[in-house]
């Protein structure tokens, strides 16, 4: 009867120990297909990690192309708004005359204004002493019209510099109402 007990729990003894390895064997395939999602897992994160970096190097390249094409839209819509502006006219702004040649090869500069229709000849630094207190004076701004007689004996870039010099100075048209700032001092070579 011993023997017959102690078979039955040798028997029982390996029945537990097949059940103990089909259980270690079951663990072990459980632990590598743990293994193996989480190496799956550890692929997709890399490559999710990947796209989400060339994504936001996208995003950084859009929005540095958008800041660039926000600032071109910028200066063309001051360009647009630019050409949509009146003519300039003398209507509505003080009227100051200036006439420019060289005689014997010196520059002469006469001026006159609606009070005075009467062109008088004046000093280079006397123009702009008077065309900036004129400036200040005027509220409406100044409409300078520079006059160059036929037989002037000025090339075309002295009259240009000469021109733009006092339009951008003193001109209502050349002036951002807002932001008119006084007439910068005389360069040597303005206008020579």
């Amino acid at each position: 009867a011993e023997l017959a007990t102690t078979r039955q729990q040798l028997t029982g003894a390996r029945q537990r120990a097949q059940r103990l390895e089909q259980d270690v064997s079951d663990l072990q395939q459980l632990h590598d297909a743990s293994r193996q999602q989480l190496a799956d897992l550890n692929r997709r994160y890399r490559s999710q990690a990947e796209a989400l970096q060339a994504a936001q190097q996208t995003v950084r390249q859009s929005t540095r192309q958008l800041s660039e094409l926000r600032g071109d839209f910028d200066e063309l819509q001051v360009e647009y708004n630019k050409l949509l502006r009146p003519a300039r006219s003398p209507e509505g702004h003080y009227l100051v005359e200036v006439r420019y040649s060289k005689v014997d090869g010196k520059p002469l500069i006469e001026f006159a204004t609606g009070e005075r229709p009467e062109f008088e000849p004046i000093s280079r630094e006397e123009l702009h002493r008077r065309l900036q207190r004129l400036k200040q004076e005027k509220r409406n701004g100044l409409y300078v019209k520079v006059i160059f007689p036929g037989d002037s004996g000025l090339t075309y870039d002295e009259a240009w510099r000469f021109t733009s010099d006092l339009h951008s100075r003193y001109d209502y048209y050349s002036q951002d109402p807002q932001t008119a700032a006084p007439a910068a001092p005389e360069t040597p070579d303005a206008g020579q």
